[in-house]
């Protein structure tokens, strides 16, 4: 395909084509009126274009997991005497667990809630009633 150079910026010119499309290249010294072979050009912009859109879908999918990873889809209350409530991902994977009593902020403190992010609800819970044995809350 040809196409005729019809404008000049610092590192850019701007080519009208056969079929009357303009297309934005790479200055290679250029000169306005200069007819060029604009078909191996083209092609290597679309080859950028094509690179660029995979990178950006690359990180549109990880950037939408990692959120989906932290948002919370449901809530498991455990309430015995200690009261705790548990955020949980859609993986079933604990995102955050707070005390609803005075007796639940106080296990928890003794148990660390960073122990228990990112673990399956099933173990959470059961290293919680383990902790409530331990503080005489369960016997």
């Amino acid at each position: 395909m040809r196409a005729i150079i019809v404008d000049i910026r610092k590192n850019t010119a701007a080519m009208l084509s056969d079929d009357g499309s303009i297309i934005k290249v790479r200055n290679r010294n250029y000169s306005i009126g200069q007819e060029v072979d604009a078909g191996m050009t083209t092609k290597i912009m679309s080859i950028k274009a094509t690179i660029a859109l995979a990178v950006a879908s690359l990180l549109f999918s990880i950037g939408l997991g990692t959120s989906s990873y932290y948002l919370p889809t449901k809530y498991v209350s455990m309430d015995i005497n200690p009261s705790v409530e548990y955020s949980v991902n859609m993986f079933n994977r604990v995102i955050d667990a707070e005390g609803v009593n005075e007796d639940g902020i106080r296990l928890l403190e003794h148990l660390n809630i960073k122990d228990l992010k990112n673990k399956r609800i099933e173990e959470a819970l059961n290293m919680t009633i383990e902790e409530a044995v331990v503080e005489g809350y369960l016997s």
